[in-house]
């Protein structure tokens, strides 16, 4: 087939696809409006089987053949949508670049327009060359250094934003995991509250002791008791790394 002719070349191009898509659409339209947003295969397969159902039927599969000039065979119903192929002349190319109005951002723009503006300044005076042109040249050299300059600092401010921007993520990343490693849980919280208070003790008999000095109640002190689980009980793990 010619390029760009599916359209009016192919029957299910012609009467059946566009139905069919219109058909579905309503389908998928009904299913929102009972609230199913998210479409899966159980979904799309009885939903197209309807579609295909009131669509692909004798009259449209024929209506496609007949637009097509096929069943009955009639060329003339595709060429008579075909519009009158007008071939463009080409047009003669000056023999100058044009003037552009906008300012110059680029090297070869900037070249462009000072030997436009040097050719139309010869022009006026037709003379091939004046006095005021050496100045102009040095002029546009020097804007040439400022635009390679400017090329230069721009890739330099771009290496120096991404190395700033890889920094920021280092420390990011640092600081997230001192939070997650010095984390305590509510129940290692509980646990380390609910510890049992052991009572210290003498050492020496009571005979020897002041009876001033028994009066006073004894002094409790906090140890410590190994880190168990409070899941299973082991002390050699916690509860974040249970299994």
């Amino acid at each position: 087939m010619p390029a760009h002719t599916s359209h009016i070349l192919q029957p299910l191009d012609v009467s059946c696809f566009g139905p069919l898509k219109k058909a579905y659409g309503s389908q998928i339209e009904n299913k929102m409006r009972l609230g199913i947003n998210h479409i899966t295969k159980k979904e799309f397969l009885p939903a197209f089987f309807t579609a295909h159902q009131q669509t692909m039927t004798v009259e449209t599969i024929s209506s496609g053949f007949r637009a097509t000039g096929l069943v009955p065979f009639n060329p003339e119903r595709v060429l008579e949508n075909l519009g009158p192929i007008i071939e463009a002349t080409p047009s003669p190319r000056s023999s100058q670049t044009s003037w552009n109005p906008q300012t110059p951002k680029t090297l070869p723009q900037i070249k462009r327009q000072s030997q436009l503006l040097l050719s139309e300044n010869r022009k006026r005076r037709r003379s091939s060359a004046s006095s005021g042109d050496k100045p102009f040249q040095q002029l546009l050299k020097g804007f040439e250094n400022v635009v390679h300059e400017k090329a230069l600092l721009m890739v330099e401010v771009a290496a120096l934003r991404a190395g700033n921007q890889h920094q920021k993520r280092k420390r990011t990343q640092k600081k997230q995991h001192v939070r997650t490693t010095t984390s305590m849980t509510v129940r290692d919280g509980q646990d380390s509250t609910q510890r049992p208070i052991v009572e210290e003790q003498p050492e020496d008999d009571d005979e020897n002791i002041d009876p001033v000095l028994q009066a006073w109640p004894l002094r409790r002190t906090f140890t410590r008791p190994p880190l168990r689980c409070s899941k299973c009980g082991s002390s050699k793990h916690t509860v974040r790394v249970c299994r």
